[in-house]
């Protein structure tokens, strides 16, 4: 049984000539009929809609999706793939059996030292043969922070795609800086890839991260990077 696979469908049409004859007297019948018989295949289950990417403090990346549609239950499992470059070769990573699996944490990443590029595909159909095109694919975010020794902290990141997912609730990344260790607050938001954070402590090693939300309730953060800065601000 041939099946769609979401670039092409081949045929599954099958023709039979039937030829139909008695031996009636005084004058024999005979019939001849074409018949084409089509066999459909099952429906293929779409990938699921990937959303979120996070880097986790040490490299490993946790993927955020939303569960395809699947009515007929022909599911058979999730497949991960990971490339250091956008154009790949792209390599699986891990699958999922569980259609109602939304997350994976892919351990050992090294995603704080470089940002890399995932897409989920599905796979599904008739023995669970067939195989999706790609989810949109997401990049990790990584996070740059330099001292230019001007007493501010410059921060430089990449987006989760381009164009940014039409999701992300309103395009603000959340910037969060942790001072003391183990303690990170808040201090501004932003649309842009770049920000510009005054430093007013002395000798102070300190640390920033970026978010950014995505209307399905799940959030993409990244890496986590710092600098030793000194306040130069000029005495009063």
């Amino acid at each position: 049984i041939a099946y769609n696979d979401l670039c092409a469908t081949t045929s599954n049409t099958y023709t039979f000539v039937f030829r139909v004859s008695d031996d009636f007297c005084p004058a024999p019948a005979v019939n001849i009929i074409t018949v084409s018989i089509t066999v459909l295949a099952w429906d293929v289950v779409p990938p699921p809609s990937l959303r979120c990417i996070s880097v986790l403090p040490n490299g490993d990346v946790t993927l955020s999706w939303i569960p395809p549609p699947d009515p007929d239950n022909r599911f058979n499992s999730y497949h991960i793939y990971q490339s250091a470059t956008e154009a790949g070769p792209y390599t699986v990573v891990d699958s999922i059996f569980n259609i109602n699996t939304t997350t994976y944490t892919h351990v050992g990443a090294g995603a704080n030292v470089a940002s890399l590029y995932y897409y989920v595909r599905t796979r599904s159909g008739c023995n669970g043969n067939v195989f999706t095109e790609p989810s949109d694919t997401l990049q990790t975010i990584l996070l740059d922070v330099t001292n230019p020794g001007t007493g501010s902290a410059a921060l430089n990141w990449n987006p989760i795609s381009t164009p940014p997912p039409a999701t992300t609730n309103t395009g603000y990344y959340r910037i969060y800086r942790e001072f003391p260790a183990g303690t990170w607050t808040l201090i501004d938001s932003t649309q842009n890839l770049t920000y510009e954070d005054e430093i007013t402590l002395c000798d102070a090693f300190i640390n920033y991260r970026v978010e950014i939300d995505d209307e399905s309730g799940c959030t993409s953060v990244s890496s986590i990077d710092g600098d030793l800065f000194q306040d130069l601000t000029p005495p009063a």
